[in-house]
């Protein structure tokens, strides 16, 4: 489980649908594959600041790459209408998924069903990121295909 008393769950565990967001972190610090297969990326909720930057230069590229975002949550009160007003206008499809196992196949399925073009950036917590990687190369992705960032573990600081 990921830490409900953590900095980033508290600030997001206060926002309610229709609260106004304003996100702000790294610009840059994080950057999908290189490919242009479809991109997947799997974020909870400490990696929105940088889903955030990749959807303003996605869109400040006028880059036409497809890109789905699956984000973690197991908070009930993050749901997608929280998730559009921090990115703003999406980059592409979205959803937010409540369990590992989801993520899991939401990666799996995502590997699978592009002729081994896709792509998976995988955002926040060490454990959230393991899976999602092990979930992409047991779906047959190359690890040039996969890039990872932990932000954070349970009971470990400065993986940042």
């Amino acid at each position: 489980q990921h830490n409900p008393g953590g900095a980033a769950a508290a600030c997001i565990d206060a926002v309610r649908p229709g609260h106004a967001v304003t996100i702000r972190g790294p610009e840059g610090a994080v950057l999908p594959p290189v490919g242009e297969g479809p991109l997947l990326v799997v974020s909870d909720v400490t990696g929105l600041a940088t889903l955030a930057a990749l959807n303003n230069q996605v869109n400040r590229d006028g880059r036409t790459e497809q890109i789905t975002v699956a984000v973690f949550s197991e908070n009930r009160h993050l749901d997608s209408s929280v998730v559009v007003s921090c990115l703003g206008d999406p980059m592409g499809e979205f959803a937010v998924l409540r369990h590992l196992d989801d993520i899991a196949r939401r990666v799996s399925e995502h590997a699978g069903t592009h002729d081994g073009n896709a792509r998976l950036l995988a955002i926040g917590e060490h454990g959230l990121t393991a899976v999602a990687a092990r979930a992409a190369l047991g779906a047959g992705l190359a690890t040039t295909q996969i890039s990872t960032r932990a932000y954070w573990r349970p009971g470990r600081r400065g993986l940042e």
